[in-house]
């Protein structure tokens, strides 16, 4: 049986996460706001999970530079951009409520990831009960964006678990 995982702007959706059928949910206390630089970025890594939400290309590039940091990718990303995550280890991630701003941005990310064998982890990114989803949907919006079955799953699952375990979180 899988264990599943999602990403949220903001504690107190446990409740409804629980219904939803998610196991664990990385919540704000995770999370960190953009860091002037890339060594306060490191610090944050290595004591905890970090989080880091990138609105534009230039703030991609600066944070792929981070050895396991989860990089919110908000712009549409390029081969360099995926080339730095790659070679650095920082770790790629599409949400929901991306998908639901810019589908168009959302599936350009996951081709550009995808082509690159540097699949995402899926998140619902939620800031409200309302728009918390269940594994299932998550999976379903990252099958519509180009992934495969088992490649979305994994993205609401496995590679969170990993993520988590290397960092002694879980």
């Amino acid at each position: 049986m899988r264990t599943f995982y999602d990403l949220v702007r903001r504690e107190g959706l446990e409740e409804i996460a629980e219904w939803l059928g998610i196991h664990r949910l990385i919540t704000p206390r995770a999370y960190r706001a953009l860091p002037e630089n890339v060594k306060e970025a490191r610090k944050i890594t290595r004591k905890s999970v970090g989080v880091f939400e990138c609105s534009n290309i230039a703030q991609a590039k600066k944070m792929g530079k981070v050895e396991g940091a989860i990089l919110i990718l908000n712009p549409r990303i390029d081969a360099e951009t995926v080339s730095i995550m790659m070679h650095y280890g920082s770790v790629p991630a599409l949400t929901l409520a991306l998908a639901r701003k810019r589908f168009d941005t959302f599936v350009w990310n996951m081709h550009v990831l995808l082509e690159r064998h540097y699949p995402p982890l899926l998140a619902s990114w939620a800031e409200k009960p309302e728009e918390m989803r269940a594994p299932r949907e998550i999976a379903a919006v990252g099958v519509a964006g180009g992934m495969s079955i088992p490649q979305a799953l994994d993205a609401v699952s496995t590679r969170w678990r990993e993520l988590l375990e290397k960092k002694g979180t879980t």
